[in-house]
């Protein structure tokens, strides 16, 4: 098998440096490194790297993720691979992890997109990027959640989300069904896409035998991406299972409360509020498909 590494950076020059020659150390055919406006030094860095394997995109303006990921994807499904493969500046591939991925990989997991297990730094599961099951996206999936089947699953098998850290996918899938949404921005974009391409009828895998780890998602998020993930939340959740959305909204302020630290909570739940906000004012554009405002 043949594979392409897309990594989105913005201003982690630290981080980079760090993550990718663990990456180039992964027998990759090509790495697409997509630099999302970085003023940090990342051009200058990357301008010094001599590996042949290295496509540099370097966009105009930071267009998030959702809209770096895009562009990548847009890069890579044109080049002459078998899967394109998805991580973070801040991620990389474990030893013989695409070995583990030919070996391990079903047939059953050809259609959709494949999630490896991404690990903390120390070994233990990230809490971030954990592959679901969705019990709420037909009866069928309702009754098994019901009957004991976990939305968070701890061994190999189908799934409905995973996250872009340590995904697979085929290049012929993304020309076919298309790209993330840029209007995302950053946070769920992920999730919106892996759940469209669950209702165009592919399935998605997670592959336990296959690692990556995760250095990131420690600290509390910034204002700017709790905006956008309570934003991206609601529309998601708008677009696919309205009758849930006050449960969702409450269950992610919540999470949300529990997890960030005192000292800046208050900022945070604020931005927070004001993402689901604006993505109940957005959804009619995000369903049209204009910009959102």
């Amino acid at each position: 098998m043949r594979f392409a590494a897309v990594i989105v950076t913005h201003d982690r020059l630290a981080l980079l440096t760090r993550t990718l020659p663990l990456c180039l150390a992964e027998p990759f055919d090509r790495v697409v490194i997509v630099d999302n406006a970085s003023s940090d030094g990342t051009a200058e860095f990357l301008a010094t790297q001599s590996d042949p394997r290295l496509d540099i995109l370097t966009l105009p303006e930071n267009t998030g993720g959702a809209g770096g990921f895009a562009a990548g994807m847009k890069h890579a499904a044109a080049l002459d691979v078998d899967w394109v493969v998805l991580l973070d500046d801040d991620a990389f591939p474990n030893q013989g992890t695409l070995a583990a991925f030919e070996t391990h990989l079903p047939e059953t997991a050809a259609s959709g997109m494949v999630a490896a297990r991404v690990d903390t730094e120390s070994g233990t599961r990230h809490p971030l990027n954990r592959p679901t099951r969705v019990p709420f996206l037909s009866v069928k999936a309702f009754v098994k959640w019901i009957m004991g089947t976990p939305r968070f699953p701890n061994a190999s098998g189908p799934v409905d989300t995973l996250s872009f850290v340590g995904a697979f996918i085929r290049p012929e899938t993304i020309r076919r069904h298309g790209l993330p949404d840029p209007r995302l921005f950053i946070g769920g974009d992920d999730t919106a896409y892996a759940l469209r391409l669950g209702r165009a009828g592919l399935v998605h895998h997670t592959l336990e035998e296959v690692r990556f780890t995760h250095l990131g998602g420690h600290s509390d998020p910034s204002p700017t991406r709790a905006f956008y993930s309570a934003r991206n939340r609601v529309l998601v959740t708008l677009d696919l299972m309205p009758w849930l959305l006050p449960l969702v909204m409450i269950r992610h302020y919540l999470r949300t409360k529990s997890r960030v630290s005192v000292q800046n909570r208050t900022e945070i739940l604020r931005a927070t509020r004001g993402g689901m906000s604006a993505g109940i004012r957005a959804f009619r554009a995000y369903r049209s498909g204009d910009p959102l405002p």
